[in-house]
């Protein structure tokens, strides 16, 4: 986990991020409203080469702390302030729950990101039609 996140913070090898995932991995965002099927669909929704995104210099995130239990992990931090096309946002506080497969590879993430300000990030699917939590392992958003 550690250092998954590690590359994260420093955006520069976004190959070696998407090694970490399964190829079948499942990616929900629960406050964006977005799940994200398989490594294509993973790459597209993290977009790491928009060229609207702007990161500011130092770090793009800081842990607070990281929890490991058996095959999950948690990641609690905060995502530095930046810029998206012109706009500057600032602080994000984050909640990233991870499963991992035999392979230590990761299964599933939920992310739970403080997106603000909230009216531009209006969100998408009603993601409580998922079970981020359970066994699901697709993006499939039926009630039954």
């Amino acid at each position: 986990m550690s250092t998954f996140f590690a590359i994260y913070d420093a955006r520069e090898n976004f190959e070696q991020l998407l090694s970490y995932y399964a190829s079948d991995a499942v990616l929900i965002d629960v406050v964006y409203g977005h799940c994200a099927k398989g490594k294509q669909a993973i790459r597209e929704f993290l977009r790491w080469g928009d060229p609207l995104l702007k990161l500011n210099e130092g770090n793009s995130l800081s842990i607070q702390k990281q929890l490991l239990n058996g095959d999950t992990g948690v990641t609690i931090g905060t995502f530095e302030p930046i810029t998206y096309g012109g706009q500057s946002y600032s602080y994000w506080k984050f909640v990233i729950i991870q499963t991992f497969d035999e392979n230590g590879l990761i299964q599933k993430q939920v992310d739970w990101i403080n997106y603000l300000p909230r009216e531009d990030f209006p969100g998408g699917a009603d993601i409580n039609l998922l079970d981020p939590f359970g066994e699901q392992q697709d993006c499939n958003m039926s009630s039954s």
